[in-house]
């Protein structure tokens, strides 16, 4: 999917799109999806909470995503090893 579309993912939800992947709604009962690491000795490490993935049921997406000409309200940057700034496009 990452090739398909060029964007690179997190937890799920492409990069590119971010802003409006972050809209999902749970569909049901939430209950948190932990990460599970043989070596790892805290037990309570869950996927993050923002993304779908870190949760144990389905999820919705309204309407609004599928909007023609929705316009970006956020802007979205990642900030490298040299602390710089770079805006995803």
């Amino acid at each position: 999917m990452e090739a398909k579309m060029r964007t690179d993912f997190w937890y799920g939800m492409p990069e590119k799109y971010l802003d409006y992947c972050l809209l999902w709604i749970s569909d049901g009962e939430s209950k948190r999806r932990r990460i599970f690491m043989p070596d790892e000795r805290d037990p309570t490490i869950h996927y993050p909470s923002w993304s779908w993935v870190g949760w144990d049921n389905s999820v919705v997406y309204g309407n609004c995503i599928f909007q023609e000409n929705l316009g970006r309200e956020v802007h979205w940057f990642l900030v490298n090893s040299r602390e710089e700034a770079i805006p995803l496009e």
